[in-house]
């Protein structure tokens, strides 16, 4: 069995390719764990990122008993910080987009007749991270797998705090210092619910949606963001 596995961010600069071929011999089908193992062995930069990266199977996280054969689209995703104009899915208000993202236009987004609570939060490049002087960032994403999750986690947020409308916008690519690169906006009846609902979708968003942040140093140094309490399930 010849498997293309897709690769992002950290793993795909590890591995020098977006796509890794694996070959289990005498095999229609294997478990991700054997796949994992294949791709460590004839990889060691690649392997050190596979001992905390999870895999998707058609778009879905998926444990290391799963069985694929040569017709899944398999998927690694290293630990996560995540079209050019703004696209919605699943009839939610979710979006990847490489242009700047307006604040003024999530507020208006979020306006309804029984909202007595708007809340837009904001996440904003920052120049230090520790004691780093940051000069820009980058940011990749899976984008047919995190724009599914994205639409899992704005429903899964309307369901936990019941009345509250939920939209997710976030930026991709080249992003300089004070821009947005992700907006949340919440509207709600009263603003406490708002606001754990801004929240808790803020939280998640960091654990189960393949998106990738790269900082630029000022010192030339270039790293991936990472997410040491990382767990996506």
């Amino acid at each position: 069995m010849k498997l293309s596995i897709l690769l992002f961010a950290s793993a795909a600069e590890a591995a020098g390719t977006d796509r890794y071929e694996v070959t289990i011999k005498d095999k229609e089908s294997a478990t991700l764990q054997e796949i994992k193992e294949a791709m460590m062995k004839t990889s060691l930069p690649l392997a050190a990122i596979m001992d905390r990266a999870w895999f998707a199977v058609n778009d879905e996280y998926a444990d290391l008993d799963t069985l694929v054969d040569e017709f899944d689209q398999v998927a690694v995703i290293p630990p996560v910080s995540g079209g050019e104009e703004i696209t919605f899915g699943a009839g939610k208000m979710i979006a990847l987009t490489r242009e700047p993202l307006s604040i003024d236009a999530m507020y208006q987004a979020m306006l309804r007749k029984e909202a007595g609570a708007v809340v837009v939060f904001s996440g904003i490049v920052r120049e230090f991270t520790g004691d780093k002087t940051t000069l820009f960032l980058e940011y990749e994403a899976y984008e047919s797998m995190a724009l599914k999750k994205l639409a899992e986690l704005v429903e899964d947020s309307e369901s936990k705090f019941p009345g509250v409308k939920v939209a997710i916008w976030h930026r991709l690519g080249h992003l300089e210092l004070s821009e947005s690169s992700v907006l949340i906006g919440v509207s709600s009846p009263h603003r406490e619910a708002a606001f754990q609902a801004g929240k808790y979708a803020i939280d998640e968003l960091k654990q189960r949606v393949p998106i990738w942040k790269k900082e630029f140093y000022q010192n030339g140094e270039v790293e991936w963001a990472k997410n040491e309490h990382w767990h996506p399930q």
